[in-house]
């Protein structure tokens, strides 16, 4: 019997992903006062015509080079020079920002569905293990064991949960007054 998509998602699974409709919102002070009034100001420098899924992988890549940027010297344990941790945070701001575009920008051009939630939530999830990560070069865990379980425990299974209750709450994610984004 072939795999097909049809042996994981049920006809109820099938139509619900077609019904999707995002509901944006947030409860998060920071959101509301910094991080989506400077998204929105800096929509009005984004083309129409590029994409929101273009938006979000560049964001991706550049946590991927912040990581580079801490991990390409010293090992576990050892101290991170400060031109690389301002050079990360400045990938990390740039990430954090078009993160908030991307979805805006999706709404903006009416190019949003469920997929592109999807691509954006992955590369958040693998942004999150890479941030924490990087956080444990930063602040000098030595042991392979803690990283491994830190990570996996810290910041996976929060950001599944996370995703999991913005499933069963009808769309909408709230994660607290202080949110990051």
């Amino acid at each position: 019997m072939p795999l097909t998509i049809k042996n994981y998602i049920t006809k109820e699974g099938e139509d619900s992903i077609r019904n999707f409709k995002y509901k944006g919102g947030s409860a998060a002070w920071s959101y509301d006062w910094i991080w989506s009034p400077f998204a929105n100001y800096l929509l009005r420098f984004v083309p129409i015509k590029w994409a929101p899924n273009a938006i979000t992988l560049a964001g991706f890549l550049l946590v991927i080079l912040g990581t580079f940027i801490i991990y390409d010297s010293g090992t576990l344990g050892t101290p991170v020079s400060s031109i690389r941790m301002v050079l990360f945070g400045i990938c990390i701001f740039t990430y954090q920002t078009l993160d908030n575009i991307d979805g805006k920008q999706a709404r903006r051009t009416k190019t949003s569905t469920p997929l592109g939630m999807l691509f954006d939530h992955g590369c958040d999830s693998m942004s999150c293990f890479l941030l924490g990560l990087s956080l444990s070069r930063i602040i000098m865990i030595s042991n392979e064991k803690l990283l491994l379980y830190g990570l996996l425990l810290g910041v996976q299974v929060i950001f599944y949960m996370s995703v999991w209750a913005q499933y069963h709450s009808g769309g909408i994610m709230y994660l607290g007054k202080l949110m990051v984004t």
